[in-house]
């Protein structure tokens, strides 16, 4: 499960909901067009991705290079990551390649 966070309007502040619990910030006055694009977007945290990838396949060389695909900026580096976690593991290639790469590779930010 990928952690998410929902913000809901709560009076003159924002409610950030995540899988962990509830954290109040009264710095965000909420106007709830203001959470959808363009002005917001929706990404998945790059350490939590990790962090199941890790617990299902439980190898530091393939949890190295899943980091290094996600921070990539460039497509060629990119593809050459991807292509060596496809030789090592193709496992790990198509569990990654079934992720939304827009919602975990800073490549594909759209924003």
């Amino acid at each position: 499960m990928y952690r998410r966070i929902s913000i809901l309007p709560a009076g003159d502040f924002c409610r950030w909901n995540t899988l962990k619990g509830t954290i109040q910030g009264r710095a965000v006055n909420c106007n709830q067009h203001l959470w959808q694009p363009p002005f917001a977007v929706h990404r998945f945290c790059l350490r939590h991705i990790r962090a199941n990838f890790n617990k299902t396949f439980k190898n530091t060389t393939l949890k190295s290079l899943m980091w290094q695909a996600g921070t990539e900026t460039k497509q060629w580096k990119f593809d050459r990551v991807m292509k060596e976690i496809q030789e090592r593991n193709v496992d790990t290639y198509i569990y990654l390649m079934k992720l939304d790469a827009e919602k975990w590779t800073l490549l594909h930010d759209s924003s």
